[in-house]
């Protein structure tokens, strides 16, 4: 379960992603603004109408589905990976959460596929092509972060 074989992941499996995803994409669109609200401050939204604490609930079930989902496909390394760096790597350029969320799908993609066709133009394992991808796009957004020019200037450097 640490490490997955993308490359292995069979057409029953690929198909319950599919519809799995699907669900998980269409909730999380249906309910964007109420997530967004509810994470941002869940008593604002509770006192707003917003029933915060099930479609809090509902997101951390979707979060874990996905994760389990993914888990059984390509490993928990991957998985980890492919949450959280396309996220941190967006989140150095722009403050902007929906800007955040494009960028993450954009990083996310582009070290997938990347990853996939170096793994196999080198004959490397596809899953660690696609996290040294993935934390070189992190690398690169970190340097050229407006957050990293501004703390920078602010320290005399």
């Amino acid at each position: 379960i640490l490490f997955g074989d993308i490359l292995s992941v069979g057409r029953d499996r690929t198909i319950t992603m599919i519809i799995l995803g699907t669900i998980v994409l269409l909730l999380l669109l249906l309910f964007f603004k109420e997530f967004e609200f509810i994470i941002f401050d869940q008593e604002m939204a509770e006192a707003s109408g917003i029933p915060a604490r099930p479609l809090f609930y509902l997101l951390l079930t979707l979060i874990a589905i996905t994760i389990a989902v993914s888990l059984r496909s390509v490993g928990a390394l991957l998985v980890l990976a492919l949450i959280v760096t396309p996220a941190a790597a967006a989140g150095q350029l722009t403050h902007d959460i929906r800007k955040v969320i494009v960028l993450s799908i954009v990083f996310g993609v582009t070290s997938s596929i990347g990853g996939l066709f170096t793994s196999w133009y080198l004959d490397l394992p596809s899953g660690s092509m696609i996290v040294i991808i993935v934390s070189l796009i992190f690398f690169v957004s970190f340097i050229i972060s407006p957050k990293q020019r501004r703390l920078r200037t602010l320290g005399g450097t």
